[in-house]
């Protein structure tokens, strides 16, 4: 599967420079308008697997348990266009092997993103299907995490860009369009040997 890193730093919400690359070449560049790269959504389907991946429970697990339930219920009920279920991590009295179990069977996906704000969010995809890591970290030095949580579903809204944010980024794009387009009517040029 080629590679696809895609960057907005810099542009209007929702403005992607999307590359794709095959063995380290490059095979495409370019812009895409949308509320996320369509790559994003492909890469974390390609690489993942459609349930947890199976884990045993220690004898300190509390919650883990409980918690797994619930998603295995969640990502089998899931279907397009279901509204995201979301397990809250930090409201939950966990013991380390809870969060060991929960690491171990929804694993590490292909995707990462980070959205940089009053705070930032980390956005990743598990090896499980349709299940994602939302994390909020606060913007002090220490970068301590504020909220922590599993989400189900296709993409968590929290990666994409909102509709009034992207019809506002189509409007400028269109005008810079306009503008490039109209700048570069220019006279022929005579060349001199």
């Amino acid at each position: 599967m080629p590679k696809c890193p895609a960057a907005g730093r810099g542009s209007p919400v929702g403005v992607w420079r999307v590359r794709y690359f095959r063995e380290g070449r490059p095979i495409a560049d370019q812009v895409e308008v949308s509320a996320i790269p369509s790559c994003v959504a492909e890469a974390a389907y390609a690489t993942s697997r459609p349930g947890l991946l199976p884990v045993e429970p220690g004898p300190e697990a509390m919650n883990s348990p409980a918690i797994l339930a619930e998603l295995k219920t969640a990502l089998k009920d899931w279907a397009p266009g279901s509204p995201a279920f979301t397990v809250n991590l930090s409201h939950l009295p966990m013991s380390a092997e809870d969060h060991q179990v929960i690491d171990k069977a929804v694993g590490e996906g292909a995707v990462y993103i980070i959205s940089r704000g009053f705070g930032n969010c980390r956005i990743s995809s598990t090896d499980v299907r349709h299940l994602w890591r939302v994390q909020y970290l606060n913007n002090a030095p220490t970068r301590l995490m504020i909220l922590n949580t599993l989400v189900v579903s296709g993409l968590p809204e929290e990666a994409m860009a909102a509709s009034e944010d992207l019809e506002d980024s189509v409007a400028r794009i269109k005008e810079l369009i306009e503008w490039v387009t109209q700048s570069w009517e220019l006279p022929a040029v005579e060349l001199q040997s």
